[in-house]
């Protein structure tokens, strides 16, 4: 039997946890959704006064606004697909294949898990610059003209190839857990009664590490859709992340009130993904959603 705690000893014993996370997180979340009704001034040197032009401002038919957040969602999401399948593939053959040299490639491909992310931006820029090396080469091969773009294009293809680059390490990792988890004489039942290896991965493998899959892809999508440093770097004039018109609009413009309505834009996407994720993994589970 489990012994019973006291709500008021709990919440003395969790008092250092609550106070640091307060005046860490929940405050300064607070003061930005209060700055985004006029509540609050930060940065202002204005009457307080609740208004609601902010978010009249953001969400304007043909706002640019809309469409940054727009383009940091859908490319964010396209890398995190790109990440997702390529990650998956790699997970498989780093956990069920031995081969000479597997301890070094597996060392290889975790480089960019202790590269800063702006180190890996001015990377990729150098190499997917024109004259680069990586630009010479698809040039060279006809894959691409020698005109086309590869960073600060308006498609976001650099860095869709950046984001790519730095998060795959992450998602094996995970996965590679989540195939460590799988009870071995599952598969090998599976192998028993004839299954091939891509029939044991669809009807056996995935479905037993689904939910490692898409907290990875959720994770990986989050952590891209608010990135800075490489949306930064090599992203184009326009269209532009979310994260560079926050940081513009309050550096830049002093325009403290829309950049705390983008900065409440992003917190309630984030939590209605957690939510999502929270109810996609119980009904997975068999749970009531």
């Amino acid at each position: 039997m489990k012994p019973k705690v006291k709500t008021g000893i709990a919440l003395l014993y969790f008092s250092p946890i609550i106070i640091f996370y307060s005046f860490i997180f929940l405050i300064p979340l607070t003061l930005v959704m209060l700055q985004s009704l006029g509540l609050y001034n930060l940065g202002e040197i204005k009457a307080v006064k609740f208004t609601t032009d902010y978010y009249a401002t953001f969400f304007k038919a043909g706002s640019p606004y809309l469409e940054s957040l727009w383009f940091s969602f859908w490319n964010s999401a396209l890398a995190a697909l790109i990440i997702s399948v390529i990650s998956y593939l790699l997970a498989l053959f780093f956990h069920f294949i031995s081969f000479k040299g597997k301890s070094f490639v597996s060392a290889t491909y975790k480089i960019p898990l202790f590269v800063p992310y702006l180190i890996s931006a001015f990377s990729w820029w150098s190499l997917l610059s024109p004259g680069g090396y990586i630009q010479r080469i698809l040039v060279g091969m006809h894959v691409i003209g020698s005109g086309t773009q590869l960073i600060n294009d308006t498609h976001g293809i650099g860095i869709i190839v950046a984001n790519v680059w730095i998060n795959i390490p992450y998602m094996i990792l995970l996965l590679i857990g989540s195939l460590k988890m799988i009870d071995p004489s599952v598969i090998e039942a599976s192998r028993t009664l004839g299954a091939g290896f891509w029939q044991t991965v669809r009807k056996v493998i995935f479905p037993l590490t689904t939910p490692g899959f898409i907290a990875g892809t959720l994770l990986v999508f989050m952590g891209m859709f608010g990135a800075f440093s490489v949306p930064f770097i090599l992203g184009a004039s326009w269209p532009k992340y979310m994260s560079i018109t926050i940081y513009e609009d309050v550096v830049d413009h002093s325009k403290w009130g829309i950049g705390a309505v983008q900065a409440v834009i992003y917190m309630l996407a984030a939590l209605a993904i957690a939510y999502a994720y929270t109810k996609i993994i119980r009904r997975i589970q068999g749970g009531r959603g």
